[in-house]
């Protein structure tokens, strides 16, 4: 009967400490004593370095560039060098043996349909598409910096539980060997505490593993070498800020969007394009003639096409087809991201209410009075080894489902940001 009254003590204890518990394992806003020349980094500040000089970021601005080296050839006009011919050779004339023609012309070719502006109405949609493509990879970028970031605030966290663990399986086996030499305990027991050493010192290991596997990608999304030592600020109690009204209207400038209606705009320039390449091309010129050395000749000559066969249909039927292309996959485009963003907005609702199910009120004692008490209870013969261990279990249990949670809430918010195109 003591012993089942003194498990029910500890599963009381259970309840009221598993926030407590919480608290103390929690990731302080800043380390207290950062390594020697090791990078600090907020989420604010990992998603700034996003911008400025992950891979995207340096790549982004060279696109554009690359977009807009496009002008030059738009502005040219006319569209045709000027074109010199030269004639030379005798005249095979009896009378006349040493009888020589001699002519030389310049002519220069004229678009009388123009498509200068058309020409630069479609760059300028394709640099539009540039900084719209830009923009969308650089959040995409974003959201995955912001999600390893949060991942490795858990990993800290995990940690941190994961020692805690460790702390308390040593000190079950520690008590264990002195019940066991004072005829208290038997070798079973022990096996077990060592076993649920060894597991607690391998969730620990892992744990710091998977932390330096969230920071080395965070290094690759940043562009930073690989040696670079890296610090995380900040808590996953931390929420983002969420402005769901404001985040549904600027959900319609997302940088894919942007894109897709640039796009539509590039097939309207070629369109117009098509009609002014339809249009007759005229060439004017003058021409100079000289016959047996004597007479001389000077004429003016007009040149023009006759756009019969072809008439640029082929670009015309191009840019109509990408039209309709561009303007359904916009439409489309656009239902979808306010699906996302709706979606992403009622997911992080949920994990809201999962995450809060955890703060339950504060109780009057620690975790570590807690765990103090069930230890000296152990050693002082009044806890079994299974009850501690149960206890031990149920709370790590307990805390890595809240931090879990926390994890889950989050980055659902990252996603929802993500979604609106809207990270900072």
């Amino acid at each position: 009967m003591k012993r089942i009254a003194l498990s029910a003590c500890c599963f009381a204890a259970l309840s009221l400490c598993s926030v407590a518990f919480a608290q103390g394992t929690k990731k302080p806003e800043a380390p207290a004593a950062a390594e020697p020349g090791a990078l600090e980094l907020s989420l604010e500040q990992a998603l700034r370095l996003a911008r400025q000089s992950s891979p995207t970021a340096l790549a982004t601005p060279l696109r554009i560039k690359e977009a807009e080296a496009a002008r030059v050839e738009a502005n040219i006009y006319p569209r045709y060098n000027p074109l010199l011919e030269v004639e030379v050779g005798p005249r095979l004339i009896e009378t006349n043996p040493e009888s020589v023609f001699f002519s030389v012309g310049l002519s220069q070719n004229l678009d009388l349909g123009g498509g200068v502006g058309a020409r630069q109405r479609r760059v300028d949609a394709q640099v539009e598409a540039a900084l719209g493509d830009g923009d969308a990879a650089i959040q995409q970028t974003q959201r995955a910096v912001a999600l390893a970031f949060l991942r490795g605030l858990w990993a800290e966290q995990r940690a941190a539980l994961a020692g805690e663990s460790e702390g308390i399986a040593k000190a079950a086996l520690d008590a264990t060997k002195k019940r066991l030499d004072a005829g208290d305990a038997t070798a079973l027991e022990l096996n077990v505490a060592r076993g649920g050493f060894a597991r607690a010192v391998a969730d620990r290991t892992g744990a710091d593993a998977t932390l330096e596997a969230t920071k080395g990608e965070l290094r690759a999304l940043l562009g930073l070498p690989s040696s670079t030592s890296i610090d995380l600020l900040g808590s996953l109690a931390a929420p983002l800020a969420i402005d769901l009204p404001a985040l549904r209207k600027a959900a319609q400038g997302r940088g894919d969007l942007r894109a897709l209606a640039a796009d539509l705009a590039v097939a309207e320039a070629e369109d117009d394009l098509a009609d002014a390449l339809a249009a007759p091309q005229m060439s004017l010129g003058a021409r100079y003639e000289l016959e047996d050395k004597v007479q001389h000749t000077i004429l003016g000559t007009l040149t023009m096409t006759l756009p019969i066969f072809d008439h640029a249909q082929g670009l015309a039927a191009q840019a109509e087809a990408k039209a309709a292309r561009a303007k359904t996959e916009l439409d489309a485009k656009k239902t979808q991201v306010a699906t996302e963003v709706e979606t992403a907005a009622k997911v992080a609702a949920k994990r809201a209410d999962a995450a809060n199910a955890f703060a339950a009120e504060k109780g009057a004692e620690s975790f570590e009075e807690n765990l103090a008490l069930a230890i000296k209870g152990y050693q002082a013969g009044e806890t079994s080894l299974a009850d501690l261990l149960l206890v031990r279990r149920e709370l790590v249990e307990t805390e890595g489902a809240r931090i879990d949670r926390l994890l889950e809430l989050r980055s659902s918010e990252v996603e929802l940001l993500y979604a609106a195109g809207m990270l900072p």
